[in-house]
């Protein structure tokens, strides 16, 4: 996957749903001191774009990740926080909103990998001035054509709606972009090499 926003180098990797996997690429990328860490995940129940404000320093689930591994009322870190706030600018959600995208704030990136990424990501990124921030997206509506019941939205607006995220942050920004999401059970980011 590559690309570019607002003329800034994009590419993009993917990599399994697994916690033990996950954390090292995670602590790798914000290691390397990226202005900007945006993280997209899939929340299949979700009717729109939900910019996450809050992670919490707990796994739990009902569900495996890829290596079987089901965490239990887990704490990821021991001794710090239980919660962390974001370090991304929450304003962004009025512009899709401009664009007729449904855009809110939310404050509970649920128990999973989504939230596991996003309190890795904050908590390591609190040595350095990396902005973290975590989008939840319902499905795309272009691939759920065979299960209709579930929310979606196409994928013009997701697309549209990440752009401007990105567009609005890195206004504020000097780059090294780091993108990464999580969609059916997948985990992608996009880097922008220094």
């Amino acid at each position: 996957m590559t690309g570019k926003i607002e003329n800034e180098p994009i590419k993009g990797i993917v990599f399994p749903v697994s916690y033990k996997k996950v954390k090292p690429i995670v602590e790798n990328i914000i290691g390397g001191k990226p202005s900007i860490f945006l993280t997209l995940g899939l929340s299949p129940k979700t009717i729109c774009i939900r910019l996450e404000v809050v992670a919490l320093n707990v796994a739990h689930s009902a569900r495996a990740d890829n290596d079987s591994y089901k965490p239990f009322d887990e704490k990821y870190i021991r001794m710090v926080n239980s919660r962390i706030g974001k370090r991304y600018p929450s304003k962004n959600t009025q512009k899709p909103k401009m664009k007729k995208i449904p855009a809110v704030l939310s404050y509970h990136a649920g128990t999973f990998l989504c939230n596991y990424i996003y309190y890795i990501a904050l908590h390591n990124a609190r040595k350095h001035r990396t902005q973290v921030g975590f989008v939840h997206i319902p499905h795309i509506t272009e691939l759920i054509v065979e299960n209709p019941e579930y929310p979606s939205l196409p994928k013009k607006a997701l697309l549209e709606s990440m752009k401007i995220i990105l567009k609005e942050t890195i206004k504020k920004q000097s780059l090294n972009l780091y993108i990464s999401g999580n969609y059916s059970n997948t985990i992608f980011y996009i880097a922008k090499s220094m």
